[in-house]
Protein backbone atom coordinates (compact mmCIF):
# COMPACT_ATOMS: atom_id res chain seq x y z
CA UNK A 1 0.00 0.00 0.00
CA UNK A 2 2.64 2.22 0.77
CA UNK A 3 4.10 1.59 -2.64
CA UNK A 4 1.01 3.02 -4.17
CA UNK A 5 1.15 6.20 -2.54
CA UNK A 6 4.54 6.57 -3.48
CA UNK A 7 3.58 6.17 -7.29
CA UNK A 8 0.62 8.34 -6.50
CA UNK A 9 2.66 11.34 -4.66
CA UNK A 10 5.22 11.05 -7.61
CA UNK A 11 2.72 11.57 -10.57
CA UNK A 12 1.14 14.49 -8.98
CA UNK A 13 4.34 16.02 -8.26
CA UNK A 14 5.04 15.58 -12.45
CA UNK A 15 1.44 16.80 -13.13
CA UNK A 16 1.93 20.26 -11.13
CA UNK A 17 5.67 20.62 -12.55
CA UNK A 18 3.94 20.03 -16.42
CA UNK A 19 2.91 23.42 -17.93
CA UNK A 20 0.00 20.97 -19.76
CA UNK A 21 -1.54 20.14 -16.31
CA UNK A 22 -1.99 23.42 -15.25
CA UNK A 23 -3.01 25.17 -18.52
CA UNK A 24 -5.70 22.47 -18.67
CA UNK A 25 -6.97 23.64 -15.15
CA UNK A 26 -6.92 26.43 -15.83
CA UNK A 27 -8.76 26.73 -18.71
CA UNK A 28 -11.53 23.76 -17.02
CA UNK A 29 -11.42 26.30 -13.80
CA UNK A 30 -12.11 29.21 -16.46
CA UNK A 31 -14.66 27.26 -18.27
CA UNK A 32 -16.41 26.18 -15.10
CA UNK A 33 -16.58 29.63 -13.95
CA UNK A 34 -18.18 31.03 -16.92
CA UNK A 35 -20.72 28.27 -17.84
CA UNK A 36 -21.76 29.05 -13.86
CA UNK A 37 -22.42 32.80 -13.84
CA UNK A 38 -23.84 31.93 -17.72
CA UNK A 39 -26.75 29.49 -15.65
CA UNK A 40 -27.20 31.67 -12.66
CA UNK A 41 -28.07 34.67 -15.23
CA UNK A 42 -30.03 32.27 -17.11
CA UNK A 43 -31.97 30.94 -14.10
CA UNK A 44 -32.65 34.81 -12.30
CA UNK A 45 -34.08 36.40 -15.68
CA UNK A 46 -36.34 32.92 -15.69
CA UNK A 47 -37.25 33.23 -12.29
CA UNK A 48 -37.92 36.78 -13.13
CA UNK A 49 -40.70 36.04 -15.96
CA UNK A 50 -42.22 33.66 -13.88
CA UNK A 51 -42.66 35.77 -11.24
CA UNK A 52 -43.93 38.53 -13.47
CA UNK A 53 -46.37 36.27 -15.38
CA UNK A 54 -47.68 35.09 -12.14
CA UNK A 55 -48.10 38.63 -10.49
CA UNK A 56 -49.89 39.03 -14.14
CA UNK A 57 -52.36 35.83 -13.99
CA UNK A 58 -53.36 36.87 -10.46
CA UNK A 59 -54.42 40.43 -11.23
CA UNK A 60 -56.34 38.79 -14.32
CA UNK A 61 -58.25 36.86 -11.84
CA UNK A 62 -59.02 38.67 -9.45
CA UNK A 63 -60.06 41.61 -11.61
CA UNK A 64 -62.80 39.44 -13.01
CA UNK A 65 -66.78 40.84 -11.98
CA UNK A 66 -68.41 39.38 -9.39
CA UNK A 67 -69.48 36.45 -10.00
CA UNK A 68 -70.83 32.63 -9.06
CA UNK A 69 -67.68 31.24 -7.46
CA UNK A 70 -68.10 27.58 -9.83
CA UNK A 71 -69.17 30.40 -13.12
CA UNK A 72 -65.77 32.11 -12.30
CA UNK A 73 -63.09 29.13 -12.27
CA UNK A 74 -64.56 28.32 -15.77
CA UNK A 75 -62.50 31.18 -16.91
CA UNK A 76 -59.44 29.52 -15.68
CA UNK A 77 -56.23 30.37 -13.69
CA UNK A 78 -52.38 30.04 -14.42
CA UNK A 79 -50.05 28.63 -12.40
CA UNK A 80 -46.14 28.68 -12.66
CA UNK A 81 -44.60 25.92 -11.29
CA UNK A 82 -41.23 27.17 -9.62
CA UNK A 83 -38.11 24.76 -11.11
CA UNK A 84 -36.41 22.09 -8.80
CA UNK A 85 -33.80 22.29 -6.80
CA UNK A 86 -31.16 21.03 -9.09
CA UNK A 87 -32.70 22.50 -12.35
CA UNK A 88 -29.09 24.57 -12.30
CA UNK A 89 -27.30 21.43 -13.01
CA UNK A 90 -29.92 19.65 -15.17
CA UNK A 91 -33.07 21.06 -16.15
CA UNK A 92 -34.75 17.95 -17.16
CA UNK A 93 -37.82 18.07 -19.34
CA UNK A 94 -39.28 21.42 -18.35
CA UNK A 95 -37.76 22.30 -22.23
CA UNK A 96 -40.24 19.57 -23.56
CA UNK A 97 -43.75 20.25 -20.29
CA UNK A 98 -43.03 23.68 -19.49
CA UNK A 99 -43.57 25.16 -16.46
CA UNK A 100 -46.87 26.40 -16.25
CA UNK A 101 -50.56 25.00 -15.84
CA UNK A 102 -53.58 26.06 -16.78
CA UNK A 103 -56.19 24.95 -14.04
CA UNK A 104 -60.05 25.32 -14.79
Amino acid sequence: MNKIFAIAREESRLWLRSRLAQCTLLIFALLLAAVSIATSLRMSEEHHERSEQQALAEETFLSQPDRHPHRMVHYGHYVFRPPPPLAMIDPGVDSVTGQSIFLE
